[in-house]
């Protein structure tokens, strides 16, 4: 679906997904578009249904738009032909749209930039050992292969099926047959997943620039690409809804003692980990002070299986009937949920910069961390950083913020003064600034490159 004709050149083909109920790189365009649209001529092409916040802030700023159910690289193509496009802009490290553009910068001379907030596929790596993309993939690929009790996919099945008739009155042979077919097709796929890695090892190579979102992103990508020299950063890396938090100094009552928020619900943003620290934190709060605690989880899960896989654990600890999972809230329910939280708990592996942290501060939660590269940003007394997985040690943080907001409240309120403080630092406005400005300087930079006949 196309909105608008356009006669003149488009400065940016922006590939993006503006549901926001999918994560911060979302929220983190939703907020900047307003600055880059107004700078910038740009096509926005939305990849799968956008958020109503999203279409009226389009709308809004008069932008023109395509939105595309399934991703196609052929049409998108078309589209850049058609439109005159300059620049492609990439909403964040999505292993097809690096492709695509790669592709597109090489059949058509279009040159692209890459939005960087973690490391394609292979997100935010706990421990580096292997300083290498395409290095580090293949052994995660290769584990995978010998990993002979999963189950097959459907097309496997379907092979093992037909060797299992042809060969059903001979069980040796057919068990043979059985471990070569998985076999071949597991190489097969290795060698596929390797072609696709090495596409998307060379996207990144071949941006004209890399737009790190934070710190911790350029810290990742260098530390795994050989791109150091195009790597420019954010001087903040996301912000903060002022809008939903000024003027609020007044003292609530707690309604959650534990709070945790996560557009996505899955392993990595520390769900499972989550559940064992309420757990322990349950136990230690009933012995210590005759309390049932409250927790409010905000959020999705991203599919039927882990939310089971969730809920599972959480019976088998007994602590279902302390957690209220709220799902996706409004902007407005969401800080008042905030608002009513004692602390927040984030074992969180997956971030470069959370936004669920920032705005859980900026409502005065202290917060109990993973000590890890996206929480050594975030200099704050009121930010508690224990040593990754130190379960133990989490649970004893959080009991005793808990016990010191009841024995201590003076204390506690310093606390979450602190917070609020810290993260009213980090704002919308000077995000979208400093990302317009740089994009403002790559456009000029490959201006002067090009006009001197130096090499794009």
């Amino acid at each position: 679906m196309l909105r608008r004709d356009m006669n003149n050149k488009i400065d940016f083909l922006y590939i993006g997904d503006l549901n926001l109920e999918h994560g911060g790189a979302q929220r983190h365009t939703f907020y900047t578009l307003k600055c880059i649209a107004r700078e910038f001529n740009v096509l926005m092409y939305i990849v799968g249904e956008p958020s109503q916040e999203s279409l009226r802030l389009i709308r809004d700023l008069k932008m023109d738009y395509v939105i595309v159910k399934n991703f196609s690289y052929n049409h998108l193509k078309i589209i850049c032909k058609h439109k005159k496009v300059r620049f492609l802009l990439v909403q964040w490290e999505n292993p097809q749209w690096i492709i695509a553009a790669y592709k597109i910068s090489r059949e058509m001379g279009i040159p692209y930039i890459l939005l960087m907030h973690e490391l394609p596929i292979l997100g935010t790596p706990t421990k580096i050992f292997i300083r290498n993309f395409l290095l580090e993939y293949i052994i995660k690929l290769l584990t995978k292969i010998i990993k002979w009790h999963e189950r097959f996919s459907a097309f496997e099945s379907f092979i093992a099926n037909r060797v299992k008739i042809t060969f059903a009155d001979d069980r040796k042979l057919h068990f043979y047959l059985d471990t070569i077919v998985r076999l071949l097709i597991r190489i097969r796929k290795f060698i596929t997943n390797i072609y696709r890695v090495f596409l998307v090892y060379r996207g990144v190579c071949c941006a004209l620039n890399i737009l790190a979102v934070s710190p911790v992103s350029a810290y990742y990508v260098q530390t795994y690409f050989p791109v150091s020299e195009k790597i420019l950063t954010l001087k903040i890396p996301n912000g903060v809804d002022t809008r939903y938090i000024d003027g609020w100094e007044k003292e609530e009552d707690f309604k959650y003692d534990i709070g945790f928020m996560a557009a996505r619900l899955v392993p990595e943003k520390g769900i499972i980990d989550l559940l064992e620290i309420i757990h322990k934190v349950q136990q230690k709060i009933k012995n210590d002070m005759g309390k049932e605690i409250k927790v409010a989880i905000l959020g999705c899960f991203i599919n039927e299986y882990i939310k089971q896989l969730f809920l599972r654990k959480a019976k088998e600890l007994n602590i279902i009937k302390n957690i209220d999972i709220l799902g996706y809230l409004s902007e407005d329910e969401k800080f008042k949920v905030l608002r009513s939280m004692r602390l927040f708990l984030y074992p969180s592996i997956k971030d470069c910069f959370s936004i669920s942290l920032i705005e859980a501060m900026a409502c005065g939660c202290p917060s109990v961390v993973y000590d890890l590269p996206f929480t050594k940003q975030f200099r704050t007394e009121a930010m508690f950083k224990i040593r990754y997985r130190d379960l133990h040690t989490m649970a004893n943080i959080v009991c005793k913020l808990i016990m010191l907001s009841h024995t201590q409240p003076t204390e506690f309120l310093s606390l979450r003064k602190s917070a609020i403080n810290f993260a009213r630092q980090f704002k919308w406005d000077e995000v979208c600034k400093n990302e317009t400005l740089i994009l403002k300087h790559i456009i000029n930079n490959y201006n002067i490159n090009a006009d001197g006949g130096i090499s794009k």
